[in-house]
């Protein structure tokens, strides 16, 4: 009988404490201490939060880039080893890409905040376009040329 309790506490604790690691684990992996890139997050409200002066920059720079021969297809990034020119140093972005078009503020587990540039190297408006939040994705234009 004794034996047979001791048995039961000593399963009931391994069991409590597996329950724990998964609990912290599954806190680490589905959220806690993650970026947003929701409506409300840091990086929607950094990418709002840039002058106009410093968007219109901000554009002139992303076409000189985007025709340049030297600037890589992938672009730059400051998680890889292709750090992001001087002219882009003083952006809290993650990824600058001028042949795509974009800049990534900020990316999250399967979302993204974006600053998309239309008209680049094509007939479009020439504007920058902020893109945040899952399914449907939220559009807001930051600024156009006049």
């Amino acid at each position: 009988m004794k034996f047979t309790l001791k048995l039961i506490g000593i399963l009931t604790s391994a069991f409590l404490g597996i329950c724990l690691f998964f609990f912290i684990l599954g806190g680490f992996i589905f959220g806690w201490d993650r970026p947003s890139c929701d409506e409300d997050s840091e990086a929607v409200r950094y990418a709002r939060s840039l002058s106009e002066e410093r968007l219109e920059l901000l554009y002139l720079q992303m076409h000189d880039y985007s025709l340049s021969e030297d600037t890589p297809f992938g672009g730059y990034s400051r998680l890889q080893n292709n750090e992001l020119p001087d002219e882009f140093n003083d952006l809290k972005v993650v990824k600058v890409r001028p042949k795509q078009g974009n800049i990534m503020v900020q990316g999250c587990f399967d979302h993204y905040v974006y600053l998309g540039f239309s008209g680049l190297n094509d007939s479009l408006e020439k504007e920058i376009v902020l893109s945040y939040g899952e399914f449907p994705v939220l559009t807001e234009v930051l600024w156009r040329s006049e």
